[in-house]
């Protein structure tokens, strides 16, 4: 036999009843409903009856359960959607009532998805929601095992009465979500409803946000949006979705996008762990300040998702904006101090540099907390970094090298050093060149050391040139304290600065600091010859040049560094016949006796 037959149960079964009613279904078509008795003659014929016609569906009555199988046909893959915003049970109905026995005219699988939920709400649904004056919930279970189907009730909810009408309707678990066979409502306006903002479990009974001029990155139309309007009544749960983005944007979004003057940001962080509820602010970026405006919410953290409980926004034009496209980083770039900004979610993150940390990289590491000089060493804390003054005898970032002036000094090389070069356009000056105190040692085109005598004006390329007041250390090892002159005006010691010598194996190395002024600078000895440019000696005595400085070899009888004093002898001469002569001058003396100088 080709016809089908299903038989389902158009009541409550119960298999120990003695009254039973069972509808035959013959391609489709229903033969009667009739109330059998167990020894009725029509249910003694059932009985007899051949089962072979049952080819294509076994029904199987377990207390309220039926397991159908259907030739070639699963609902949970055919049913008709409904995903229409105002089904929402957490949604106030608006001016145009929906009806449900003119919109389900015919009995159909249905699932509930998008905007209006992800299943019919098993609680009392308040009136005037869900579109409609008597919003429909189920007053019954959802069956529990993936292929399972069950027969439920819908309640209609209306004058006091969270039941005055009812319907008859059929639930199946599929994989991950329930599909319902609803049909005509009793009367109108009756309507069921899915759970989308109803309910306290925001992550199964939410309403959808997911219109693309919510996105904090589209730039408003000439149409303005505002939640205070659009989110009348209670605080509901929203889900950020599809156009609009997956998440709250979380940081401030540029004025005039997402649908409204004034776009809405959380101030704050999203919950972390699935199931924590966090309080959260909304700011609301108008004039010149990202948070113009501000509201409290609550976030809580979904299995993949967030959703937010929102309300009505404190005044027009204010809006929650989703972080569809939204990119911070081209949009203000929030990060400080050389961080690089990755946009995140419709937020961002700051990847500080060395020495910052804070959200924006905005704080300074102090990182002398961590006490990194050695040896005794001072720290002092800078932007984004610190440094190390080291006790004499350390030196490294961190004081940690113990170290002998004649090893560890900088080099002073520059042929512009030398005294003997005159300066060129360019001036060089010791107070910016040399910011630190240290060791230096003169080398190369500078020379070996630094001049001991007066070096000219406008040389070592400088305006006043210093040289040496004084002797170098004579003892490996030895340091000594000494001063160095600037030569300026007639004044070859205008400005002075004290320094320290330490003589080395074979050369000298100077601890030098910054000058008093500018333009002074310490000079090498290089190229230098005083003999040729002051001629110092006088008296006619031999100028010899010793390495900057000179000496003076003078003629007899005259002495000092210069030969610029002329002696006096105490040996008397005598001469024959009474004279005495002494410095070329003779006297006439009448005795023969020695005598001292005149």
């Amino acid at each position: 036999m080709d016809e089908s037959v299903r038989i389902h149960s158009q009541q409550k079964w119960s298999i120990c009843a003695s009254e039973l009613k069972i509808a035959f279904l013959f391609n489709g078509q229903s033969s009667g409903t009739s109330g059998l008795s167990a020894g009725s003659q029509k249910w003694q014929s059932i009985l007899k009856m051949d089962f072979r016609i049952i080819k294509w569906m076994i029904t199987l009555v377990v207390s309220s359960t039926i397991y159908e199988t259907t030739h070639g046909h699963d609902y949970c893959h055919s049913y008709q959607v409904i995903n229409d915003r105002t089904r929402a049970a957490g949604l106030a109905r608006g001016n145009v009532l929906r009806c449900d026995q003119r919109d389900i005219p015919t009995a159909r699988w249905y699932r509930f998805t998008g905007a209006a939920g992800t299943q019919m709400p098993t609680k009392c649904v308040p009136i005037n929601r869900c579109g409609t004056h008597a919003p429909g919930w189920l007053s019954t279970s959802h069956p529990t095992r993936t292929g399972q189907i069950i027969n439920g009730k819908a309640c209609f909810h209306w004058s006091g009465n969270c039941c005055r009408w009812s319907a008859n309707i059929m639930i199946k678990k599929c994989n991950g979500f329930y599909i319902y066979k609803l049909g005509r409502t009793p009367c109108c306006y009756l309507r069921f409803c899915g759970n989308g903002g109803f309910g306290d479990d925001g992550c199964t009974n939410y309403l959808q946000l997911n219109d693309r001029t919510r996105a904090a990155s589209v730039p408003r139309g000439n149409i303005l949006k505002c939640d205070q309007y659009d989110m009348p009544g209670d605080p509901k749960w929203y889900r950020f979705t599809g156009a609009s983005g997956q998440m709250m944007a979380t940081s401030c979004v540029p004025k005039h996008y997402c649908g409204t003057h004034a776009p809405g940001w959380l101030s704050g962080a999203h919950p972390t762990s699935v199931g924590q509820i966090v309080n959260a602010r909304v700011c609301f970026h108008w004039g010149g300040s990202c948070c113009n405006w501000n509201t409290n919410i609550q976030i809580k953290k979904c299995n993949g998702f967030y959703v937010y409980k929102l309300h009505k926004t404190p005044v027009c034009w204010l809006r929650y904006c989703g972080n569809a496209g939204f990119d911070v980083c081209k949009v203000s770039n929030p990060c400080k101090h050389g961080a690089t900004c990755a946009p995140k979610n419709g937020g961002y993150t700051c990847n500080c540099k060395s020495g910052y940390h804070g959200v924006n990289c905005e704080h300074d590491v102090n990182e002398c907390n961590t006490r990194p000089c050695r040896n005794g060493g001072t720290c002092e804390n800078l932007p984004g970094s610190y440094r190390c003054k080291c006790k004499p005898g350390f030196l490294g970032n961190h004081c940690e090298i113990a170290y002998d002036e004649c090893r560890h000094y900088q080099v002073l090389s520059d042929r512009q050093r030398a005294a003997g070069v005159h300066r060129g356009n360019i001036l060089k000056c010791d107070q910016r060149d040399l910011v630190t105190p240290k060791w230096y040692r003169f080398t190369g085109a500078a020379g070996t050391q630094m001049p001991t005598s007066c070096v000219a004006k406008h040389y070592c390329g400088t305006h006043a040139p210093g040289w040496l007041a004084g002797s170098h250390p004579t003892r490996v090892g030895e340091v000594v304290n000494r001063k160095v002159c600037f030569h300026w005006g007639s004044n070859c010691c205008n400005w002075n600065a004290y320094i320290r010598i330490k003589r080395c194996n074979g050369f000298y190395v100077y601890k030098l600091a910054r000058t008093p002024v500018c333009w002074l600078r310490y000079c090498g000895n290089a190229g230098f010859d005083p003999c040729r440019t002051s001629r110092p000696c006088k008296n006619g005595a031999t100028c010899v040049n010793q390495n900057g400085g000179y000496k003076c070899l003078c003629k007899p009888g005259y002495q000092g560094i210069n030969c610029e004093q002329g002696k006096r002898h105490e040996t008397s001469i005598f001469l024959k016949k009474h004279f005495y002569c002494n410095h070329y001058i003779c006297k006439r003396i009448w005795t023969r006796k020695r005598l001292q100088s005149l």
